[in-house]
């Protein structure tokens, strides 16, 4: 009886995890949805102020030039 119970867990564990399939309205009224969304939303936003503003930043540093850093943060940023 006990590797019956062992094999059926194993067999358990095996297995894919089930997942919810969700349509656009329901996933519009998720909670969780909308934490995502936002959480991408505002790193994208950071992401593209830190870009723009990088020549200017450097440059207020002292740096001589901040077309590099510019070309260079963007590089990386695609990967």
């Amino acid at each position: 009886e006990v590797e019956m119970e062992t094999d059926s867990l194993i067999e358990k564990s095996n297995q894919a995890p089930i997942k919810e399939e969700v349509n656009t309205v329901k996933m519009l009224l998720r909670i969780d949805f909308w934490l995502l969304f936002i959480v991408f939303m505002l790193g994208a936003g950071v992401g593209l102020t830190i870009i723009n503003n990088l020549g200017s930043l450097v440059e207020s540093l002292g740096g001589s030039n901040s077309s590099q850093f510019v070309t260079l943060l963007s590089i990386f940023n695609c990967l």
